[in-house]
């Protein structure tokens, strides 16, 4: 999509004369939920959608038939936090606490509405209501019906860019997704590589190794750099330039030499609120100075050589996450000890086969994040249209 071409054949700044103020309560009727609400919570996995207007948006699916509102488009808008969704497929909702929005009549263009909607600055100070006692109060300011949906006609095209880049990450994700269940398991093998793997457990091939390090600073101890829970859990790999962003804290001499962090190193998060989410791991790619690691947070230093690239794809493959999430335990937070942690069981080729499995691991990831970058760009040239479009700043060739 050229969009600075488009852009100029399309939009011209000029005065809104002909756009007239409506308040939300004037453009929409409303409807109680209470009909559509969804009987059994026990959501399945396709089926008829169960939404909020909240973040989440679609809960899950119901196979239930009854109750089951038709009269799409719609928009729901949550009455106690004013967040809204358009939608427009059947559905059925699991709270009571929203209104279904209409249009009265055929003056406006709901699409548009919705967008205008979200650029509403509404303070919520207090848990209650908001739809009756203040949101249909709401002035906006809208243009004549034919330049509503010209101005959804240009947002919708920016949708369906969106739309094809999500198909287009979704495929390639699937692809990395199976070239890690084969690649990283010997399943399939690259064209002239025949050496034997071996399957090895991580105490086997390595030291984990706790740290007393908090995030406290007392007299008299160093200052140093703590690489901490949170780290590991967003960054993938670590380096010199990352440790900058990290927390100072002091440790004493010994703690420095016996938690420090050099190339190779492993990162493991051994604790979460469900086990499925144990075992985040981060690469350390260089030998870091002055650094050290949380008592939150395990380290395993390999004593056999490993392709540092293929270090974090193996140890991110889903049968060492199934490994570690089997060997957790806990009630309310699960935890992973360094005996369950040296007993998780990785398959590992010859040092040369790793270099080529991660090499095409990286180039998948590559075109994953190329695809993200776009898609994060498009996002923001059409955050853009909506914000001068709706308002009137920008207009329509013609209008």
């Amino acid at each position: 999509m050229n969009t600075r071409k488009y852009l100029q054949q399309v939009l011209l700044t000029g005065d809104d004369n002909k756009w007239k103020i409506a308040q939300i309560g004037e453009i929409f009727n409303y409807e109680q939920p209470n009909k559509y609400i969804v009987q059994d919570t026990n959501y399945k996995e396709v089926g008829i959608p169960v939404l909020t207007a909240n973040k989440s948006f679609i809960l899950g699916y119901t196979d239930e038939q009854e109750g089951v509102y038709q009269n799409t488009p719609v928009i729901i808008f949550d009455d106690f936090t004013t967040m809204s969704k358009y939608v427009d497929f059947p559905f059925k909702v699991k709270s009571s606490a929203m209104k279904i929005l209409k249009p009265k009549n055929s003056e406006y263009d709901i699409k548009f509405v919705f967008e205008r909607m979200q650029l509403i600055p509404f303070a919520i100070g207090q848990h209650k209501r908001f739809y009756l006692s203040e949101y249909q109060f709401v002035d906006i300011k809208l243009p004549p019906l034919s330049e509503q949906k010209q101005i959804v006609s240009i947002i919708e095209k920016w949708d369906k860019y969106i739309e094809l880049l999500d198909k287009k990450i979704e495929i390639k994700k699937n692809t990395k997704k199976y070239l890690q269940q084969v690649l990283l398991t010997g399943k399939v093998r690259l064209k002239g590589y025949d050496g034997e793997w071996e399957e090895r457990k991580l105490g086997e091939i390595g030291e984990f190794k706790t740290s007393s390090v908090d995030k406290k600073i007392r007299e008299g101890e160093q200052m140093v750099s703590l690489v901490n829970y949170m780290d590991v859990y967003k960054h993938k790999r670590i380096n010199n330039s990352t440790k900058e962003d990290f927390m100072k804290v002091s440790a004493k001499d010994e703690q420095l030499i016996s938690n420090n962090l050099l190339k190779g190193d492993i990162l493991f998060t051994p604790s979460s609120e469900t086990p499925e989410d144990i075992g985040h791991s981060v690469v350390i790619e260089e030998d870091l100075s002055n650094t050290v690691y949380s008592y939150h947070v395990m380290r395993f230093r390999p004593n056999i050589e490993l392709d540092l690239l293929f270090s974090h794809y193996f140890c991110n493959h889903p049968a060492v996450l199934r490994q570690f999430s089997r060997y957790s335990s806990g009630v309310t937070r699960f935890t992973l000890s360094l005996d369950s942690f040296s007993r998780v069981k990785v398959v590992i080729p010859p040092l040369s086969e790793q270099k080529a499995i991660s090499s095409i691991l990286t180039k998948s990831d590559k075109e994953i994040k190329t695809l993200e970058k776009q898609k994060q760009l498009i996002e923001q040239q059409r955050k853009y249209l909506i914000n001068n479009l709706v308002t009137g700043k920008i207009r329509i060739n013609g209008n």
